[in-house]
């Protein structure tokens, strides 16, 4: 991953060209509804909405393991725990199978090797909101750098993360 220069010296953010994050973004919106049913089987019919979903995740358990072993989605269904990377994926999966296009993102703190995954995207408004793992935050903010600054300002970098490449925290 290369760094993106984001206006702010103190701050940089980790990710792909904008090329190839649009047509990350293109596939997941338009490809994950596809499969969303097949391969995400286990969330109910109850979950219309970001805030359903919510509902339905404070079902679940948030737990760190180390060393970290990421879950796909279809594994957190099963265990119904994980940590910030899995809720992030999971939400970013089932955000997809209701038409949300989503992004996970990695966080880096300054002066740490602490890493925080969430799954973002913009909601009705034209607003971010995000799943920081069980809770649903609507950030109202109109871009990511305004999300870092309210909500982690503590943060280093950013980087977009591909579910295949889960080993990313």
């Amino acid at each position: 991953m290369r760094k993106i220069e984001t206006g702010d010296p103190k701050r940089t953010r980790t990710g792909r060209s904008v090329g190839v994050l649009m047509a990350l973004i293109f596939l997941v919106q338009f490809s994950m509804p596809l499969c969303f049913g097949q391969e995400l089987a286990g969330i109910p019919s109850s979950v219309k909405n970001p805030h359903d979903l919510e509902k339905w995740l404070s079902g679940f358990k948030s737990q760190m393991q180390l060393p970290d072993v990421p879950q796909t989605a279809q594994e957190m269904l099963t265990t119904r725990a994980g940590d910030c990377d899995d809720f992030a994926t999971l939400a970013s999966k089932a955000l997809a199978g209701l038409g949300i296009s989503s992004t996970v993102l990695v966080i880096k703190f300054k002066d740490s090797n602490i890493r925080h995954a969430i799954c973002l995207w913009k909601d009705e408004n034209g607003s971010y909101d995000f799943f920081t793992t069980k809770k649903l935050v609507h950030a109202g903010e109109q871009n990511v750098d305004g999300v870092m600054k309210r909500y982690y300002p503590n943060s280093e970098s950013v980087s977009a993360l591909d579910i295949g490449e889960r080993s990313a925290l």
